[in-house]
């Protein structure tokens, strides 16, 4: 049989997660992120456009934005806005 040529030794394992970045981020890093102000931020979440969730306490809780989902949205609106 051939060997397998792999730059890898034995017991050396390639990372599958290699996050840079925060994944989610509060309200107001968001904010300072995305550019988009903390109110429409609100709509978004509510109207499905973006994912976010609370941390404990329910209501009290923190809102926690997924910087994908900001990504994602701005590359949206983006491509809309250049079909025009």
């Amino acid at each position: 049989m051939q060997e397998k040529s792999s730059s890898l030794k034995r017991g050396e394992q390639i990372s599958k997660r290699t996050h840079k970045e925060a994944i989610a981020v509060s309200l107001d890093q968001a904010e300072e992120f995305s550019g988009i102000n903390k109110h429409t931020l609100r709509k978004l979440i509510k109207k499905g456009y973006i994912k976010a969730f609370r941390t404990g306490l329910g209501k009290q809780g923190k809102l926690l934005i997924c910087t994908a989902e900001i990504k994602n949205f701005i590359a949206l609106r983006e491509a809309e806005e250049g079909g025009r």
